[in-house]
């Protein structure tokens, strides 16, 4: 009797401590992030040393951190120093060329912080039913995930979001930089189908697309908040594109943009949504 009730008290410590929360390092315990992900449960913490990796990662649907060592001490350096970068050239083209594909993850959100996304080239998503190439940098489809302290550079989609792709999510998107991205709609960013998502406190920059070039809202309420769009390029809305919702823009500013239609923002289809407080200098549109 003695011995099953001390092998029960093992069993239920054994769980407990295995049901904890980790903070797991890579590449110190594991050789890649994905094998740090793989390893891990939502609740995990992983944090990823200063370093240039070639990869493209999964979150396999986990509301987990997925961090660089800015999350422990807040020195912003380790922003610039941990990259994850998508090149195909590098690593050859598989399931996906998101740099980070985050999925079906309702409840707690998973969430990125204070990494460099980069060179990513898009994954096939199929949205309203059509097959896409979307999300460069980071797709978010059906999840609920915060992105905080990134910079998202230099990936492109050929469709949906050269930046990053929210499809059918719930983001919250702070203190981000989107440089230099491409898509044929919202170049740095492009959220469809969303509601209840936040932009806050970001910058988008030089990035370019045929429709929405710094970023592209369609779809649903999303609050876009203190953004700064500067010398971002589409045909339609150069600095911002919002179609068929109730979008709210407050305490923005628009400079040098360039579009045929909207150099700060084109609205159409119903975006019946507030501009609040922003300003607009510099911009042009051809089309008067």
């Amino acid at each position: 009797m003695t011995m099953k009730i001390y092998l029960t008290a093992f069993s239920i410590l054994l769980a407990a401590t295995s049901a904890y929360p980790r903070q797991i390092q890579a590449p110190l315990e594991f050789s890649t992030i994905q094998a740090a992900i793989d390893s891990s449960v939502s609740g995990d913490t992983i944090i990823v040393t200063d370093g240039h990796y070639f990869e493209r990662v999964d979150l396999n649907s986990k509301a987990i951190v997925l961090a660089s060592e800015y999350l422990l001490d807040a020195d912003t350096n380790h922003i610039s120093n941990t990259i994850i970068d998508g090149d195909t050239s590098v690593t050859p083209i598989q399931d996906s060329s998101s740099v980070i594909f985050v999925s079906n993850i309702s409840g707690d959100a998973a969430l990125i912080c204070g990494l460099t996304v980069q060179n990513g080239q898009g994954s096939i998503l199929e949205v309203f039913s059509t097959l896409y190439n979307v999300g460069g940098g980071i797709l978010c489809a059906n999840a609920a995930v915060k992105i905080q302290k990134c910079i998202i550079r230099n990936n492109n989609s050929n469709n949906l979001g050269g930046g990053i792709f929210s499809f059918s999510s719930q983001v919250g998107i702070t203190n981000c930089t989107f440089d230099s991205n491409e898509s044929s709609n919202g170049g740095g960013l492009c959220i469809y189908s969303s509601s209840g998502s936040i932009v806050d406190l970001c910058l988008f920059s030089n990035n370019d697309a045929t429709e929405g070039g710094g970023a592209n809202i369609s779809f649903g309420i999303v609050t876009l908040q203190n953004s700064k769009f500067s010398d971002n390029t589409a045909l339609l809305g150069g600095g911002l594109l919002i179609v068929d919702n109730r979008s709210s823009v407050i305490n923005c500013d628009f400079q040098g943009n360039l579009g045929f239609k909207g150099g700060g923002i084109y609205c159409f289809q119903g975006a019946d949504g507030g501009i609040i407080d922003c300003e607009f200098y510099n911009n042009t549109a051809s089309l008067q």
